[in-house]
C-alpha cells in the first residue's frame, strides 16, 4: 500500500469531502465531519448557540478548542436568560469579541438556570452567579486572540436548500437554529430528526442550535449537536429536508478566523506543550484511510520571527521507522497536511522546529486514536 502526503494552503479545499458526477454538477454529497474533533456537549445548559457557534470557528485550520464557558460567561453577564435561538445577538457578540482557548477556561455543567424567576431571592442569586462567572472570564481578556470576521446571519426565509448545500460545498459549516420538538430530539434513533410519524404534526416546545456540516445523497442534511457523542451517531445526526424547512428559523455562516498575536506580550519560548495536534480521517470507498491533520503552534512568538521552518515524522505506535515525512513553514494557517492510505489510526507524530538562530527543538506528540467516518454515511 503506498502513502502519498500533500501539504494543502487552502482551506477551501480541504475543507469537503465531495464526489460528483460532472465539474459543473452541485456535489451530490458534502461532508465536512472529518475536519472536527469529538462532539461537545452542553450538559444542562442552555449554551446550544454558543457550542455551535464556537464549533464554526473551531472547524478552521489553526485554530484550536475554545472556550464555552469564557463566551457563555461574557454573553450572561447582564442577562438571566438568553434565547439561544437568535444568532443575531450571536453576531453582535463574535463581531466585538475575540475568544479564548478551552483549556484557559474550562465548560462546567453547572450554571445559573432552573431557578424561580419569581422568587425575588432566586433571581438575586442567578444574577450574582453570572456576575462572578463573567468577572472571570474577564481575567482572560487579554488572552482571547480569536476573533471571528465575515459572520452573515440570514432568516430561514432568505435562504433555499440549494444555498445551504453551495455554501456547505464550498467549505463553511452553518450555524442553524431551529423550533424544536424536545422529545423528538431527545429520543431520536442514531439522530435522525424528521422520520418518526409520532411528531410530524406535533407543537415545538422549545429551540436548538446545531451545525450544519453537510448532506447525503438522499435528502437528509447532517449535522453536528451538542449533547456529547453518546447521543446520535457519535454526537451527530441527520435531519431530512422537509423537516429542516418546517423548523429552520436562522442560519449564520463565519468566513474566517484571524487570531490577534499583538494582544499577547510572552517571551519566546520552546516549550513542548506549545504544540497541539488536529487530527480527523476518513475512510474512502476503496476503504483506505486518509488523514488530515494539522500541526497548530499556540505560541505567538513560536509562529513568528522565531521560527524558519519544521519538519515533521509520523510513526505507527510501535514503528522505528516513519511512514510518512515531509517539511512545511505555514505556521500561520496551522501547518495543514493530508495523508492518503494511512496504515494505523493510532500515531506518533515527530516535530523539529528550526530556529532562525539556528536551534532546534524536537517535540513527539501522541495521537492514539484518528477520528474517522466513512466517506459516505450509512443511512439506516
Amino acid at each position: 500500500m503506498s502513502i502519498k502526503i500533500l501539504k494543502l494552503q487552502v482551506l477551501a479545499v480541504i475543507g469537503i469531502l465531495f464526489s460528483i458526477n460532472s465539474f459543473a454538477a452541485t456535489p451530490v454529497s458534502v461532508d465536512l465531519r472529518p475536519f472536527f474533533g469529538p462532539a461537545k456537549n452542553q450538559y444542562f445548559r442552555g449554551s446550544c448557540a454558543t457550542f455551535a457557534s464556537l464549533a464554526a470557528l473551531e472547524y478552521y485550520t489553526g485554530v484550536p478548542s475554545l472556550s464555552e464557558a469564557y463566551t457563555y460567561a461574557k454573553l450572561k453577564e447582564n442577562d438571566l436568560m438568553i434565547d439561544g435561538s437568535n444568532l443575531n445577538r450571536m453576531k453582535e457578540f463574535l463581531d466585538a469579541n475575540s475568544l479564548v482557548e478551552a483549556n484557559l477556561m474550562p465548560y462546567e455543567p453547572i450554571g445559573a438556570f432552573g431557578f424561580n424567576e419569581q422568587s425575588a431571592t432566586e433571581v438575586q442569586i442567578a444574577r450574582a452567579y453570572n456576575k462572578m462567572k463573567a468577572a472571570q472570564a474577564a481575567i482572560l481578556d487579554d488572552q482571547a486572540i480569536y476573533h471571528a470576521e465575515g459572520i452573515t446571519v440570514f432568516n430561514a426565509n432568505q435562504v433555499s436548500f440549494q444555498w445551504l448545500r453551495e455554501t456547505l460545498t464550498s467549505g463553511l459549516p452553518i450555524v442553524a437554529t431551529f423550533q424544536t420538538v424536545h422529545d423528538e430530539w431527545v429520543s431520536a434513533p442514531k439522530g435522525f430528526i424528521g422520520i418518526n410519524a409520532n411528531y410530524q404534526n406535533a407543537i415545538p416546545n422549545g429551540g436548538h442550535a446545531v451545525l450544519l456540516v453537510g448532506y447525503t445523497t438522499n435528502g437528509y442534511f447532517i449535522f453536528r449537536n451538542s449533547w456529547g457523542v453518546e447521543w446520535g451517531d457519535q454526537g451527530y445526526g441527520y435531519m431530512t429536508e422537509a423537516s429542516l424547512s418546517k423548523h429552520l428559523m436562522q442560519v449564520m455562516t463565519v468566513a474566517r478566523v484571524r487570531p490577534q498575536w499583538s494582544k499577547i506580550s510572552t517571551v519566546h519560548s520552546q516549550a513542548p506543550e506549545k504544540l497541539e495536534i488536529k487530527a480527523r480521517a476518513f475512510y474512502t470507498s476503496t476503504g483506505s484511510l486518509t488523514a488530515n491533520f494539522s500541526l497548530l503552534l499556540m505560541d505567538p512568538h513560536l509562529t513568528g520571527s522565531f521560527l524558519d521552518s519544521a519538519h515533521y515524522s509520523f510513526y505507527g505506535a510501535q514503528d522505528v521507522q516513519p511512514f510518512a515525512q515531509g517539511d512545511g513553514n505555514a505556521f500561520e494557517l496551522g501547518m495543514p497536511i493530508t495523508i492518503v492510505n494511512m496504515p494505523t489510526r493510532t500515531v506518533r507524530v515527530n516535530v523539529v522546529l528550526h530556529h532562525t538562530d539556528g536551534s532546534t527543538t524536537t517535540i513527539w506528540r501522541p495521537v492514539t486514536d484518528v477520528v474517522s467516518w466513512s466517506e459516505t454515511p450509512i443511512i439506516k
